[in-house]
């Protein structure tokens, strides 16, 4: 799901007027509220880090339910697993036969942080075009919104910049994100792509 994307110097949000920019923002808070009232969630995405011409892909798929009850998992035989009950958070790495097990604190994120405060910290913000997306089989009319940011999430990548977010037109969920991040001349991209998600 690569052919699409062209990367050009400087890759900025296109200018916007007041009004398209309130939009823009508004659709970002009706983003947060749809997330912030979530009960459970489960969904498959395809991780794609781009550097230069190089590709890591993965598949991962994250679920959960309240309160701060997650799992993220790996879907490769050595990948890695998150979990958390809801007060303790265990990693198992596979590769390497390491667990971890700790407490949750109030910092802790769950697959759905971001989203949930994806209003926030907000610098400026483009409605760029609408689009249809392909989820579950199905075309879906997404905004496709830009964003940078005051401030980035703690775990967004390193060096981040600029941020594009397809959002369903109806129902407000995200089905994908790229980051956009710049290291010197080079500009390296993730690619995060939901394929299928239930949601209550």
């Amino acid at each position: 799901m690569l052919g699409f994307f062209l990367l050009t110097p400087p890759l900025l949000p296109p200018p916007a007027s007041a009004n398209d920019e309130s939009d823009a923002r508004q659709i970002l808070k009706n983003v947060a509220n749809t997330y912030q009232k979530l009960q459970t969630y489960e969904f498959r995405a395809t991780i794609e880090d781009i550097h230069g011409s190089n590709v890591v892909k993965r598949q991962v798929v994250f679920s959960g339910a309240r309160s701060r009850k997650f799992r993220i998992e790996e879907q490769t035989s050595n990948g890695q697993l998150s979990a958390s009950d809801g007060q303790n958070l265990c990693i198992v790495n596979r590769e390497s036969n390491e667990y971890q097990k700790s407490s949750l604190s109030a910092a802790t994120r769950t697959p759905i942080s971001d989203l949930e405060e994806i209003d926030q910290q907000v610098k400026k913000a483009v409605i760029a075009r609408e689009d249809l997306y392909a989820v579950d089989g199905k075309s879906v009319p997404v905004y496709v919104v830009m964003l940078s940011r005051d401030s980035w999430p703690e775990g967004t990548p390193s060096g981040v910049y600029m941020a594009s977010y397809r959002i369903d037109e109806e129902s407000f969920k995200v089905y994908g994100v790229n980051y956009y991040t710049q290291d010197g001349s080079h500009h390296l991209l993730l690619h995060f792509q939901v394929e299928s998600a239930h949601f209550r």
